[in-house]
């Protein structure tokens, strides 16, 4: 009271500033009542209206004299950052949009806030120059009802029990109509909440089992698994079969301990000690923010590198999860730049005991369909390549991973996979087949372009039902493998073929007339007397020219667009019948940026896999063609203003070099 003598125009900030809590905290007085019971370690939180009052109780630590000096205060709390909530002291001050005179009981005593009281006693006229929560008075008479509801609450349990009198309830039923289930996941002590205001009934219930959380509030039910203690917390939905699957965008959000407006990254829920408006509804990016979003990042990381090194049932469904970005925004694209840092170290293990890092795995080639790539991985012989998880784990890993890793299996391991019986035999034959095409148009593209060959006489052919070497098969097995090859590759790569294994194959008459003439090893160590010439492509011509040459060369048909406005430059056509969708960038060298045309970036998004960005650029004498498959998944791009365009730094894709003349 002396103090509100002295310095009136000190007292006077307090009111405006208690008036700005009030309206920025707005809707949100009730879980500002519900963050400071589980505060107080309550287990139970009530809200109930009579005669106009609201009355919030709740069966925590009752109040002591520092509770009541924090209360009366701004900033004054007791309440530490990571420890507790609404460690400023200011939230209470957001109640008085209810009511300018409120009641607290416990410990066995009442006392009161009171703007009109408050004024009264310091003879100041002007209401609004008097805060209402700063001057506590020892409770005199109180009105009968509402004692005797305060009674009620006591006898129930209740240590601490809030009145707001002639409460302003429309604004605490449309707060209490908005909330959900979310608002109780990460409450640390509440097991239970009843509400009851101006025919409002809801009853909310919270089980803790280990990690799982069921929570049941307003006829709606859900459970949780959580991650995480003290600190940083994650929280993945859970089905009936307990199974992580994503939750919803409205409730992929981020919480300081009650949900804020800020998007998750993922179809997940983080909960830390974000720093936020006075509001708590928008995350400020701070140094401790920029700790919390860290240590959530590195909580994500752990559960998946436990998962994926312990082949967990739970993997697919957390890939699920994470293998979608939710939102670009400011807040979780740190989280996301922090968590893509530490997915690319060594943490996966292979089956033959190797760290390795997501560079390392092998990703699904163009040329194969999911389902193709799956049954591949489940036999390859080549262990050494392969997590330790597998299934349909394996399989989401493998989607979750394509745009870290940076090349499929070599021409090499290709071959050894080939040369395996028990791989062949779990092969369907049309994958047989489209498998033998590409390795042959692989093994020609080396020996094109570098000149180097790979030795292919371990590989096995169908013969019946057995499975041979293809220089020991006999020539009507040859024939009827070559005749299903044909039907894959160029006439170019299969007279390649031929040249390479010294074999006439003449496919112009019946099976019965038909000869194919061996006459010599089919190795292709063998040495041949006209060694193929290193292919050239022009430099002097335009990027679109080169590109369309270079396609030719790995005997694609390609067909120029690039007049049409479509997004992209050439549609190109694969022996296999995949349509490619390619827009060619000219750079100087390799790290130049390039940018996207809004009309690139849709087509690139309508097209998925099937859309490529070929980057040109020289290296020494060299014409490099770096092709980037399905950008806008492997590469982050930035927004800039100029006319729309999408901006790209850092790029990675397959590198092919031609000599440039």
């Amino acid at each position: 009271m002396n103090e509100a003598l002295n310095s009136p125009r000190l007292f006077s900030d307090m009111a405006a500033m208690e008036s700005y809590m009030a309206e920025s905290y707005g809707e949100r007085v009730f879980v500002e009542m519900l963050q400071n019971a589980d505060d107080a370690e309550s287990m139970r939180f009530h809200v109930v209206e009579r005669d106009g009052h609201v009355f919030i109780a709740n069966d925590g630590k009752p109040f002591d004299e520092t509770d009541v000096k924090s209360i009366c205060r701004s900033g004054a709390s007791e309440k530490q950052r990571g420890k507790s909530i609404g460690y400023r002291g200011v939230g209470f001050k957001s109640t008085t949009h209810l009511s300018d005179t409120i009641y607290i009981h416990s410990n066995d005593c009442t006392f009161s806030f009171s703007r009109s009281l408050a004024a009264r006693r310091l003879n100041i006229e002007d209401l609004n120059a008097v805060p209402t929560i700063r001057i506590p008075f020892l409770a005199g008479e109180i009105e009968s009802n509402v004692l005797d509801m305060m009674n009620e609450l006591k006898r129930m349990g209740f240590t601490t029990i809030f009145i707001f009198q002639h409460a302003n309830y429309q604004t605490l039923i449309q707060e209490v109509e908005s909330l959900t289930e979310d608002y109780l996941l990460f409450l640390r002590h509440i097991r239970q909440v009843t509400i009851d205001v101006h025919g409002i009934a809801l009853h909310g219930s919270i089980q803790k089992r280990g990690d799982i959380i069921s929570i049941q509030f307003n006829n709606r039910s859900s459970s949780w698994k959580q991650l995480g203690r003290d600190g940083a917390q994650l929280a993945f939905l859970l089905n009936d079969n307990q199974e992580i699957v994503p939750c919803s965008r409205k409730q992929a959000v981020f919480h300081c301990y009650l949900p804020t407006y800020e998007e998750s990254p993922f179809a997940l829920k983080i909960n830390s000690d974000f720093s936020t408006d006075p509001s708590r509804k928008h995350i400020s990016l701070d140094e401790r923010t920029d700790e919390a979003l860290n240590q959530s990042a590195s909580l994500l990381f752990s559960e998946l590198q436990s998962q994926v090194n312990s082949d967990c049932s739970q993997l697919t469904g957390l890939v699920e999860v994470i293998g979608k970005r939710n939102t670009f925004n400011k807040i979780p694209r740190r989280f996301i730049e922090e968590f893509y840092s530490m997915l690319r170290k060594d943490w996966i293990l292979a089956r033959d005991g190797r760290i390795v890092s997501p560079e390392h795995f092998k990703k699904r080639p163009t040329f194969l369909d999911e389902s193709e790539w799956n049954l591949i991985r489940r036999h390859t012989p080549l262990l050494g390549t392969l997590p330790v998880t597998n299934g349909e784990a394996l399989q989401a890993l493998d989607g979750f991973l394509h745009d870290f890793a940076k090349e499929s299996y070599t021409l090499a391991e290709w071959i050894l996979m080939m040369s395996s019986e028990d791989f062949m035999k779990s092969l369907p034959q049309p994958l047989y087949i489209k498998l033998y095409a590409n390795i042959f148009r692989m093994a020609r593209n080396q020996d094109l372009f570098s000149q180097t060959t790979q030795d292919l006489h371990g590989c096995l052919i169908a013969s019946g039902d057995t499975y041979v070497l293809i220089k020991q098969a006999k020539e009507d097995d040859l024939y009827t493998f070559f005749n299903e090859l044909r039907k894959h590759i160029s006439t170019s790569e299969l007279r390649w073929i031929q040249e390479k294994f010294e074999i006439n194959l003449d496919f112009t008459s019946s099976t019965e007339t038909s000869t194919i003439q061996k006459q010599t090893s089919l190795s292709t160590n063998v040495p041949r007397q006209e060694q193929s010439t290193r292919k050239v492509i022009s430099r002097w011509r335009a990027a679109e020219q080169q590109c369309m040459e270079f396609e030719v060369i790995q005997g694609n048909t390609p067909r120029d667009v690039s007049k049409q406005n479509l997004g992209y430059d050439i549609v190109s056509r694969t022996p296999s019948g995949e349509e490619r969708y390619i827009e060619v960038k000219s750079v100087k060298n390799r790290g130049t940026k390039i940018s996207f045309t809004n009309n690139e970036y849709t087509a690139a998004h309508i097209h998925g896999d099937h859309y490529y960005i070929c980057v040109v650029y020289d290296d020494a004498e060299d014409l490099v063609f770096e092709y980037i498959r399905n950008p806008l998944e492997k590469l982050v791009l930035e927004k800039v203003v100029r006319q729309w365009e999408w901006v790209c730094e850092e790029y990675d894709g397959e590198i092919f070099k031609v000599q440039g003349q």
